[in-house]
């Protein structure tokens, strides 16, 4: 981890990926993840802001993504922009109901 002017930076590869997680040296939260793919440099920028308290728990009420794509067809990019409203932290397990038809046949 190294240790920047605002934030910490920890780098991480994964074969062709070089992903960037920025840490607030602040509160030592999150606060951007980078990821870039290596030899075409597409990249994922992943921005969160916003931070409020939600129980005892700073939440980012706010991210962007921003992804920069690069094809035979051209650049392409896409920018997400997301705002929670309403959030909260429960006790309780999430469950997911989903179960697999008896038809279903793997391809």
């Amino acid at each position: 981890m190294i240790k920047e002017k605002d934030f910490y930076l920890l780098r991480q590869n994964d074969q062709q990926v070089t992903i960037d997680n920025y840490i607030s040296a602040d509160n030592m939260k999150l606060k951007k993840i980078l990821m870039v793919e290596q030899p075409t440099n597409n990249s994922l920028t992943l921005d969160y802001e916003n931070f409020n308290m939600l129980n005892n728990f700073l939440f980012p009420y706010s991210s962007l993504i921003s992804l920069q794509y690069q094809s035979s067809q051209g650049h392409y990019s896409t920018l997400v922009t997301i705002q929670h409203l309403k959030a909260e932290i429960s006790d309780k397990e999430l469950k997911f109901p989903f179960n697999v038809p008896q038809k279903y046949d793997r391809k």
